[in-house]
């Protein structure tokens, strides 16, 4: 309902418009200027398009600095009287038996060997494990 009546409005006013904007001279083609101008721009934003595409991962690149903590960074947290130590889960048991596994036999073990040890373990599980060891 406030569309129709703002439209009712609106008529009057549109119409002084056209009738205005009729009245304006429109140039049959651009001057020379207009031309030159328009033309620059191409050639300006083109080669600013190939400058981005080249050099804009050079440009725009931004360079994240990763710090990864070694197994010996470690700290261990000190226990309060009466605490217990936590179990260590699958995966720490996996990469210790891993570690020692290659002391002793100078080699990674092979998947068979690791599911022999951790029987229910998920092959791709195991794997990942002996990787990180």
């Amino acid at each position: 309902m406030a569309d129709a009546i703002r439209k009712r409005e609106i008529e009057p006013e549109v119409a002084r418009l056209r009738v205005e904007l009729a009245r304006l001279d429109r140039p049959e083609e651009a001057t020379a200027s207009e031309g030159w101008l328009a033309s620059g721009w191409a050639w300006i934003l083109g080669l600013g398009v190939v400058i981005v595409a080249t050099f804009g991962t050079v440009i725009f690149a931004r360079v994240d600095v990763v710090v990864t903590a070694t197994a010996n960074d470690s700290k261990v947290p000190a226990l309060s009287s009466g605490a217990v130590p936590a179990e260590p889960s699958d995966g720490d048991k996996i990469v210790d038996w891993v570690r020692a596994f290659r002391r002793q036999h100078g080699r990674n073990p092979m998947i068979p060997e690791l599911q022999a040890q951790f029987p229910g373990t998920p092959k791709t599980t195991a794997w990942r494990r002996s990787r990180v060891a």
